[in-house]
């Protein structure tokens, strides 16, 4: 259908004359404003996320220690992403020959390089401590430059340092348990998040992403100024058909430009209820409930494989607790250390402190495992609401 251009009942002549300040603004430095709005609205740019470490050691000078390094994928579907150690210094000295496994390729001090693609990935070495060491942690890949918005699982990269040779005391860290002295995790949609655990690291951010051109709300009303003063232009020269086709453009534009229409039904606070919960646990179904995963960090003083894994509410109604995940098929002989129970056979747990999740509300749980082979670490997440006991 084209412009009602020729509608009876629509005041153009009203419109024309409202477009007219609009045309005399712009002869005035409008139009610049417009074009360069337009052309810098930001958008983050894709690239390699590069992170510089350094670590004070000097309480810990001429400690014949060990350093741990790994990057591990989640346990449910993880895109591919890689890391590199770069511009590894310090007044330390490296011992001995280092231990690989997995995908990681390298020895220190020259470059180190890990992909996603095995359950773990590790590098560890022996280290004689000086008053310093630095690095930088480089992630690249697939799943920062261009997250695929279906996968479920992160990774997740570990740094640790250790006081002695096997790796078994850790040091300048408050995670006296896990020994980590900061980890970065990479989420799914391209963006990573790191926890420190030590105050003595210092992990530098990267620079804010570059901006590129691309049009946003504002660059649209920007544009329909410029198309009313084109349609108070065409006015001007008694060119009705077209300064009506402008001024119809821009009476469309404006409300994109200044603020969003919504058409769909929103429920009123104070009127979603609460799902009824059975004597007996409910299972809740996709349409429900989601399960997504961190990646998995390797402890190597106590010895397992550490995450999370987050429910969401995806309906449109809240759903009271407590909930449950268990964690169907389970890699064979692999341990959820942290389990409350089991279920079907498969060990459960649950969210603690939850009592419900309103529609779009989200909870974390940690999970703890042990995996005596080092294998990838699978399981299907299936949520319940209610209690097993």
């Amino acid at each position: 259908m084209g412009f009602p251009t020729g509608h009876p009942s629509f005041p153009w002549s009203t419109v024309t004359l409202i477009t007219l300040p609009f045309w005399n603004a712009m002869r005035s430095g409008m139009l610049i404003l417009g074009i360069a709005a337009l052309s810098v609205s930001p958008s983050s740019a894709s690239g390699p996320i590069t992170y510089t470490v350094t670590v004070n050691t000097s309480s810990v000078v001429g400690t014949a220690g060990s350093l741990d390094f790994n990057f591990n994928p989640g346990p449910l579907v993880t895109q591919a992403a890689s890391l590199q150690i770069l511009s590894f210094s310090s007044s330390g000295t490296l011992g001995g020959g280092p231990t690989l496994t997995g995908d990681v390729s390298g020895a220190l001090p020259a470059t180190l390089t890990f992909d996603n693609g095995t359950g773990f990935n590790d590098y560890f070495q022996g280290f004689t401590y000086g008053s310093t060491l630095s690095f930088k942690v480089s992630l690249y890949g697939p799943a920062l430059s261009s997250p695929d918005g279906v996968s479920t699982s992160g990774s997740t990269f570990a740094f640790s340092m250790f006081s002695d040779a096997a790796g078994t005391i850790p040091v300048l860290t408050t995670d006296t348990t896990d020994g980590f002295a900061f980890t970065v995790n990479v989420n799914l949609d391209g963006t990573t998040t790191v926890t420190d655990f030590s105050s003595q690291t210092s992990t530098t951010a990267p620079p804010p992403p570059t901006s590129i051109p691309t049009l946003s709300l504002p660059a649209l009303a920007a544009l329909a100024l410029l198309l009313a003063g084109l349609g108070g232009l065409a006015a001007r020269r008694n060119t009705a058909g077209p300064a009506r086709s402008l001024a119809l453009a821009a009476l469309l534009l404006l409300p994109l430009g200044f603020g969003t229409l919504s058409l769909s039904a929103r429920p009123q606070r104070g009127h979603e209820s609460p799902k009824a919960i059975a004597s007996s646990p409910t299972l809740l179904t996709p349409t429900q409930i989601s399960a997504t995963a961190s990646g998995l960090s390797y402890s190597r003083s106590a010895q397992t494989f550490n995450g999370t894994v987050t429910i969401k509410n995806v309906s449109s109604s809240t759903i009271a607790g407590p909930f449950q995940i268990v964690l169907n098929s389970l890699t064979s002989g692999v341990t959820l250390t942290n389990a409350t129970g089991s279920f079907g056979g498969w060990p459960y747990i649950t969210v603690p402190g939850v009592g419900s999740l309103a529609s779009g509300q989200s909870a974390t749980v940690n999970v703890r495992f042990k995996n005596p082979s080092n294998t990838m670490i699978n399981f299907t997440p299936v949520a319940y609401a209610g209690s097993f006991n």
